[in-house]
């Protein structure tokens, strides 16, 4: 189980419901019941496919910038399901039958006649595998050489399946509340998770494939650890089932209901961050894309709907969440220290000295700390901006990833203070974490060249101007005195 270290009132994680939010993009298909949708690896385009029985079901592909279809790959029956190599060279699909197809040129490439119904297909990330299943057989194919071995039977409906980002190992998640995880390189099941949490929706692994995430059919997002075969967070959503899971660089996790209802959670703690509500009350289907930070869904009517999903949520930036590690890391380890009783330390002073109370003293005070310390280093970069408001007489200085701060200088001391920004010695620093940012309660900095001291304090009420002053004045107009007759002097040649 992962453990934590609470960093007390320090650091807040502010949970904030965002009403509904308008998208980026929407790009109408006239496709209605759309049951699938994916992104390319670049997140350039979508594929996605809707049931058909008048029409030829297809799988169509569709450039999101300029919303047009590159092509469409017609099936004989219903699609029920594809998935898109990560090489993005072949489609996988089934609609009943297998069929692998070549993107360029559209064609078929190998056929699989199979005498079960198969409803779901994925390829592996490493193209070294593809796995189909019907509604209770398990089956894997190695490729290039498209040797078949059927992996399981079940006497349980199989809802879900998904491989880790390498390749070897497979989910599989059933209707009856378990998820199995095969070690797909040995053709052996490994682990087995099984809650009373509803039918299994969906499925992914982390992006560092240590946890699995579980959707279920009554909103349960459950994250599983894969090694230690336990569940380390069970979060309760709005009670509709989840249709989409993703993560977001290495710290938050979003997941997705049926009823547009969108929640963004911590990984590692699995406390709530932000939530959403699209402007839809129904989604069919979603995917996101790493490489775009978009979101995509499908409407009932078949309309596409793109949002930039970390923009949207205001989300904390990657340096926050690597600056709480280093925190949290920082507190662990001196408190472990701390806790050790000392070589030549009496019984009755180890026990006087680490107890609840002076843990809990310890802990903040090392929280404290670690938060100056690695606040110092953000301040001190090169990469701060200085900004000077000359009728107010203040600066505002904005380090990256740090929110800004304003320090009063005269105006006299104004070009010496740009000059010498860099070289300044800082001092009286005090840091917060708070609403998923690190802010800059108090510091000082003192100029080398006239070893004057300006202080910052956010409690100190300031006023910063930096409106441009537009002059509009008429049209230049130059008048060259000129003269009738010009006498110009003659040149003997």
């Amino acid at each position: 189980m992962i453990k934590h270290i609470s960093l007390l009132s320090t650091v807040m994680i502010l949970s904030l419901f965002l009403h509904a939010q308008t998208p980026l993009k929407v790009i109408p298909t006239n496709k209605k019941n759309i049951s699938k949708i994916l992104f390319n690896k670049s997140g350039n385009h979508v594929y996605y496919s809707n049931p058909s029985f008048s029409t030829p079901s297809l799988i169509t592909s569709l450039n999101i910038e300029t919303g047009k279809i590159n092509n469409e790959y017609k099936h004989g029956w219903i699609v029920l399901d594809f998935s898109i190599s990560n090489d993005d060279k072949f489609i996988y699909s089934t609609d009943g039958k297998i069929h692998v197809w070549a993107k360029v040129g559209m064609k078929i490439v190998s056929d699989f006649t199979q005498s079960n119904i198969n409803k779901k297909i994925i390829v592996s990330p490493n193209n070294q595998h593809f796995t189909y299943c019907s509604k209770f057989k398990l089956t894997n194919v190695s490729l290039p050489e498209y040797s078949i071995q059927d992996l399981s039977f079940q006497s349980e409906k199989i809802t879900n399946i998904t491989y880790n980002n390498n390749g070897s190992l497979l989910a599989v998640g059933y209707e009856e509340n378990r998820v199995d995880i095969w070690n797909i390189l040995e053709s052996k099941l490994i682990s087995s998770c099984k809650r009373e949490i509803g039918e299994v929706t969906y499925l992914t692994f982390s992006n560092d494939d240590k946890h699995l995430f579980i959707g279920t059919s009554n909103g349960t997002l459950i994250t599983w650890d894969v090694s230690e075969q336990e569940v380390i967070h069970q979060l309760s959503g709005k009670g509709e089932p989840i249709i989409g899971i993703f993560q977001i660089n290495n710290y938050v996790v979003v997941s997705a209901n049926t009823e547009g209802y969108i929640d963004a959670w911590e990984y590692q703690t699995g406390k709530l961050i932000k939530k959403f509500k699209t402007e839809d009350n129904k989604i069919q289907c979603l995917d996101y894309s790493n490489e775009k930070n978009l979101m995509v869904f499908a409407r009932t009517n078949g309309d596409l709907v793109f949002y930039d999903i970390v923009g949207m949520l205001k989300l904390p930036s990657t340096t926050y969440y690597v600056l709480l590690d280093s925190v949290n890391t920082y507190v662990r380890t001196n408190l472990i220290s701390w806790q050790n009783r000392g070589k030549y330390e009496k019984t009755e002073d180890y026990l006087d000295r680490v107890n609840n109370q002076n843990r809990d003293i310890k802990i903040e005070e090392l929280t404290n700390k670690a938060t100056n310390m690695f606040g110092l280093q953000l301040l001190k970069s090169k990469n701060s901006t200085l900004t000077y408001d000359p009728d107010n007489e203040y600066y505002q200085i904005t380090p990256k990833d740090l929110t800004p701060i304003f320090v009063h200088v005269p105006i006299a001391e104004a070009p010496s203070f740009e000059k010498n920004y860099s070289r300044m010695a800082i001092q009286d620093m005090k840091f917060v974490l708070s609403d998923n940012r690190l802010i800059i309660q108090n510091v000082s900095f003192i100029n080398p060249e006239n070893t004057k001291t300006y202080r910052y304090s956010n409690s100190n009420p300031t006023t910063f101007s930096t409106a441009d002053i537009s002059l509009n004045f008429e049209d230049i107009k130059v008048n060259i005195p000129e003269s009738e007759q010009v006498n110009l002097p003659s040149i003997i040649q």
